[in-house]
């Protein structure tokens, strides 16, 4: 879509889509030669404003960026029905099911800890202490304390 915007002595083609800092810069060579000064302050302006915009929208770039793994996590979680914990994909460390269920949150279970033939894991988090079964035919059993 193409349309003409027309200012005494200043014709502009607008593009649906237009680089706004390309047209701004060839805005200010058409009006270089104006003694217009109220017509140059308004381009300055809009110029400032132009870089506002462009910088935050490359903040929220960043920000969208570093959030997307978080949006993506719940479809990578998963359980592992011998141990009732939680894993995400790649990582064999587990994750909290206490912390990931009422929070969504994605906490990884402190290192096990053997004691009376059954192994502990603790959340540093909520401290919830979570307690495997002794390992028959390589397969343990989580259950809440």
């Amino acid at each position: 879509m193409r349309r003409f915007l027309s200012f005494p002595n200043l014709e502009l083609l607008v593009c649906a889509k237009m680089d706004p800092l390309s047209t701004l810069t060839k805005i200010r060579k058409i009006i270089s030669n104006t003694a217009d000064r109220e017509l140059v302050k308004l381009i300055l302006d809009l110029q400032k404003e132009i870089f506002a915009i462009e910088s935050r929208n490359l903040e929220l770039a960043s920000e969208l960026a570093s959030l997307k793994p978080q949006l993506d996590l719940p479809a990578r979680m998963h359980t592992r029905p011998q141990s009732g914990y939680y894993f995400l994909e790649g990582d064999n460390v587990p994750f909290c099911p206490k912390c990931w269920e009422s929070r969504g949150a994605a906490i990884h279970l402190q290192a096990p800890v053997s004691a009376g033939g059954k192994t502990r894991r603790e959340c540093r988090v909520c401290k919830e202490t979570y307690w495997d079964a002794a390992v028959t035919k390589g397969r343990s059993q989580a259950h809440h304390a």
